[in-house]
C-alpha cells in the first residue's frame, strides 16, 4: 500500500506543477459554471414540444374540453400510464421532480363549475414545473389561459352553456346584497340585452361563415384561469404555499452540475494523457522493473486521478455555495461525487489506451469528453434536444453523473432514487477499468 501511495502522490506533484492543465482542470470548468448560471433561461422555446401530465379531478365536460384544448395548441404532449385517477397526482409530481416530465397540470374537482365565465372567481389550475425549465414557465403558463380561453368561446358556441354562463351572471347579481335594487334591475337588463345580441352574432356568424364560428379570439385575449405553483418535493403538499422556485435557490444550482463535470472531464484526460507519455519517455518501463506490480502501479495513478476527481468537485461546490448554490442533501452530494470520481477514473484508464502517443490520447480524450458532455447534457440540457438525442443520452455518463448531482443538489431525490444513477456510474467505471487494465497489460508486455 505504501508504494502505492508514493506512486500517487508522485503524480499529484506532477499535476501541481502543470499549471496549464491546473487551469483546464480547476478554473475552466468555473469559467463553465458561470456562463452556463449567467445563459440559464435565455433559451427559445417557440419550438418546444412541452411533455406534461394533466390530472383532471374534476371529471366534467368542461375539464374534458380544456385538455383537448390545451392539445389544440400544438405545444404539448400529454403523458398518461393508463391511469385517470386523483391518486396520480403525487406520481406526476415525482416524475417532475425526476426530471422525466417538464410539468404536472391539476385540475381540481370543481374546476368545470366556474370555468370560462370571466366574471365569477376561478378554481385555480395546480400546476407543478420543473425548476431547470426556467423558460418554459411562461410557455406554459401562457397555453393555460389560452385554452381556458376557449373555455369561455366554447360556453358561446353551445346554446346551453349560454344559457348557464348568463344565467350564473343573474344569480351572482341577485345574491349581491349590498348592490342598491335600481343598479341590480339596470344590470340584469344588460346581461339580458347582451346574452340577445351574443345570440344573434353567433348565429349570423354560423350561418354566413360557419368556419368563422369558433370566436377564436377569445382564447387569445381573455385571461380566464388562475394558475397556482406546485411545489414538486416528495411530500405531497397540503396547502400550496411553496413558489415554483422554492426547490433550486438560485441558477448556480442548475449549472454547476454541467460545470463540475467539466473538470471531472479534464481530470480524466489529463491523467489519461500523461499515463500514455511515462510510457513513451520510459518512465512507465522503470516503474515496472522497480520491485512494484503492475496492479500497484495502476492503482497509484486511480488514487491521484480519483483524489484529484473529489477535489476538483469539492472546490467547485463551494464556489457554488458562495455564490448562492445550496445542495439539498450533503449526504447524498457526497456519494455522488465518490462515484463520479470512480466512474471517471474508469474512463481514465480506457482513454489512456486509445492511442500511442501523447498526442493521439490528448486528442482522442478530449473527442470523447465532448461527445460525452453534447448527448449527456452537458453542453445543452437535455429538454431542448431532439427525442432521439435523448434517447442516445443514456449511453452517456455525462447524463447520470449530471443526474446524481442535481438528485442530490435540488431534485429532491431519496436514497433509493439515487441508487440508480449511482449505481450505473458505479457499472461503467468498474467496466472501463477493467477493460482499460486488459488492454494496457496487453500493450505493456
Amino acid at each position: 500500500m505504501h508504494n502505492v501511495l508514493v506512486i500517487a502522490r508522485k503524480d499529484l506533484q506532477l499535476l501541481l506543477r502543470d499549471r496549464l492543465g491546473l487551469f483546464f482542470i480547476l478554473a475552466f470548468p468555473a469559467i463553465m459554471g458561470v456562463i452556463f448560471g449567467a445563459i440559464t433561461g435565455s433559451f427559445q422555446t417557440d419550438q418546444t414540444i412541452l411533455e406534461i401530465a394533466v390530472i383532471d379531478e374534476d371529471h366534467s365536460p368542461m375539464s374534458a374540453r380544456f385538455v383537448a384544448a390545451l392539445l389544440e395548441t400544438g405545444s404539448v404532449q400529454i403523458w398518461n400510464d393508463g391511469e385517470s385517477s386523483p391518486s396520480d397526482r403525487q406520481q406526476a409530481l415525482d416524475r417532475v421532480r425526476r426530471g422525466r416530465l417538464a410539468a404536472a397540470v391539476v385540475l381540481p374537482s370543481g374546476f368545470g363549475e366556474t370555468a370560462g365565465i370571466p366574471w365569477s372567481e376561478p378554481v385555480a389550475i395546480e400546476v407543478g414545473i420543473d425548476p431547470s425549465r426556467t423558460a418554459e414557465r411562461g410557455m406554459l403558463e401562457g397555453l393555460l389561459l389560452r385554452a381556458a380561453g376557449d373555455l369561455f368561446a366554447a360556453r358561446l358556441r353551445d346554446p346551453a352553456g349560454r344559457r348557464a354562463l348568463f344565467a350564473s351572471s343573474r344569480q351572482q347579481i341577485e345574491r349581491a346584497d349590498g348592490l342598491p335594487a335600481v343598479t341590480r334591475g339596470l344590470l340584469v337588463q344588460l346581461l339580458n340585452l347582451l346574452q340577445t345580441e351574443a345570440e344573434k352574432g353567433l348565429d349570423r356568424q354560423a350561418t354566413d361563415d360557419p368556419d368563422t364560428s369558433n370566436v377564436s379570439a377569445f382564447s387569445a385575449e381573455l385571461a380566464l384561469a388562475r394558475v397556482e405553483f406546485l411545489p414538486i418535493g416528495r411530500e405531497p403538499a397540503v396547502e400550496i404555499r411553496t413558489a415554483w422556485r422554492d426547490k433550486v435557490g438560485s441558477r448556480w444550482d442548475l449549472s454547476f452540475p454541467q460545470g463540475i463535470l467539466w473538470g471531472v472531464l479534464g481530470c480524466s484526460a489529463g491523467f489519461a494523457i500523461s499515463l500514455v507519455r511515462e510510457q513513451q519517455q520510459g518512465t512507465f518501463l522503470r516503474l515496472q522493473v522497480a520491485p512494484l506490480a503492475r496492479s500497484q502501479i495502476l492503482a497509484g495513478k486511480a488514487i491521484a486521478c480519483f483524489v484529484t476527481v473529489l477535489t476538483v468537485i469539492a472546490i467547485m461546490v463551494g464556489l457554488g455555495c458562495a455564490l448562492g448554490m445550496r445542495p439539498g442533501s450533503p449526504f447524498l452530494l457526497a456519494l455522488a461525487a465518490l462515484c463520479i470520481a470512480c466512474c471517471f477514473v474508469g474512463i481514465m484508464l480506457v482513454m489512456s489506451v486509445t492511442g500511442r502517443t501523447a498526442e493521439a490520447v490528448n486528442g482522442a480524450a478530449w473527442g470523447i469528453g465532448v461527445l460525452m458532455a453534447m448527448f449527456g447534457g452537458g453542453m445543452v440540457p437535455l429538454v431542448f434536444m431532439p427525442g432521439f438525442m435523448r434517447t442516445i443520452s443514456i449511453f452517456s455518463p455525462v447524463r447520470w453523473a449530471v443526474e446524481a448531482l442535481e438528485g442530490a443538489i435540488w431534485r429532491d431525490y431519496s436514497t433509493m432514487e439515487m441508487l440508480g444513477p449511482c449505481g450505473v456510474l458505479m457499472a461503467i467505471g468498474s467496466i472501463g477499468f477493467v477493460v482499460g487494465t486488459l488492454v494496457l497489460k496487453r500493450r505493456t508486455g
